[in-house]
């Protein structure tokens, strides 16, 4: 009997232990994925702003660390953005509580513009290749 017990509450620990891990391990997968994604995705954008979008010479060496430091700056405001633009039309009282998330995101892309353009057109990859 006492073997017995020990067997099953080993089955059941090593059971949830099992669902712990994958739990785990698909949240990282999803995470890493995310990461990946996002990384290719803003080395295109990359490419593309600097080639056709701005026609810049500015050297790769220099562009890219800036463009970087950029980009991670753009995601902090767009985690952080949203939470208090929401707080804000909330509490003006007067728009309906299924616009206020539009809204916000309205809020959050302009914002994101006005500091990514100016910052690649002047900082980034400034100058101009002759056409």
């Amino acid at each position: 009997m006492k073997v017995m017990l020990k067997y099953e509450l080993k089955r059941i620990f090593t059971k949830r232990l099992n669902r712990v891990l994958i739990t785990i391990g698909l949240a990282l997968s999803v995470i890493l994925s995310f990461l990946a994604a996002t990384a290719a995705a803003q080395a295109v954008n990359f490419y593309v702003q600097k080639n056709y979008v701005f026609r810049s010479n500015a050297a790769f060496a220099q562009a890219v660390p800036r463009y970087v430091c950029l980009a991670v700056i753009l995601v902090i405001v767009s985690a952080a953005l949203p939470a208090y633009s929401q707080a804000f039309f909330s509490h003006l009282g007067f728009i309906p509580q299924a616009l206020i998330p539009t809204l916000a995101n309205g809020v959050n892309i302009v914002v994101q513009v006005a500091m990514s353009y100016p910052a690649m057109k002047f900082w980034i990859m400034p100058g101009s290749k002759k056409s």
